[in-house]
């Protein structure tokens, strides 16, 4: 069970980004593109795959994972926010794509079976998860064996403006509810990646997930091969 503190701060985080869906969808969305199109072209995805989209937000990750499965594969985008979540699922209508499905949840209880998904996508979203051991645990028990995550996160303040722009505009404001979570926190997978890879080793057979999830996750921020 949730404590207060990460009650709080998923409230907190739920509300902020209620708050700013229209606005992310109308001006942010764009601005994210070269990411997205990073993280699609490390998925390598193929007709038929199972596709998870964490942290979806207006859906424009899911929307591409959709188009590239096919009509043999299924892709379930994932959030927090009803109000992202209802931007993704006015983008998929709009697109005619009809093998992606939107669920109100959270990293750490996916609502999802066991070993349910070929691919993890997480773009930008897993520095905002507050219990990533948790979390950790939640992608282990839905990928299926040889399945992949293929996240994308912010790097430190030194090389990411958007990171540095977030702590100097957030000495301003009262800090979040919870510690450790935002653009910049995972600037070190390292500790996750651990967290990851052990709870992958429990699953015996399944082992072998956790070798293109540490180099997947490992490609931070903007730092992307040429």
């Amino acid at each position: 069970m949730d404590s207060p503190q990460e009650q709080a701060g998923l409230a907190w985080q739920t509300g902020v980004w209620n708050r700013i869906a229209d606005v992310y969808l109308r001006e942010i969305d764009r601005r994210f593109e070269p990411v997205v199109d990073h993280v699609i072209a490390r998925a390598q995805l193929a007709a038929g795959d199972r596709v998870l989209d964490l942290g979806t937000g207006t859906g424009a990750v899911a929307a591409r994972a959709a188009q590239l499965v096919g009509p043999n594969g299924l892709v379930v985008g994932v959030d927090i926010s009803a109000d992202m979540l209802r931007a993704a699922r006015q983008r998929v209508a709009a697109q005619g794509l009809t093998r992606v499905s939107f669920r109100e949840g959270r990293a750490e209880a996916l609502p999802a079976e066991n070993e349910s998904f070929d691919v993890v996508l997480a773009s930008l979203s897993l520095m905002y998860v507050i219990d990533r051991a948790a979390a950790a645990r939640e992608l282990a028990r839905v990928l299926r064996p040889r399945g992949r995550l293929i996240a994308a996160v912010w790097a430190e303040p030194e090389a990411c403006d958007i990171v540095l722009f977030q702590q100097t505009a957030g000495r301003f404001a009262g800090p979040p509810p919870v510690p450790g979570v935002g653009p910049g926190a995972l600037a070190d997978p390292t500790p996750f990646l651990r967290e990851l890879a052990e709870e992958v080793s429990r699953h015996g057979s399944s082992a072998r997930r956790s070798a293109s999830s540490s180099r997947a996750l490992a490609r931070r921020g903007t730092r992307w091969p040429a």
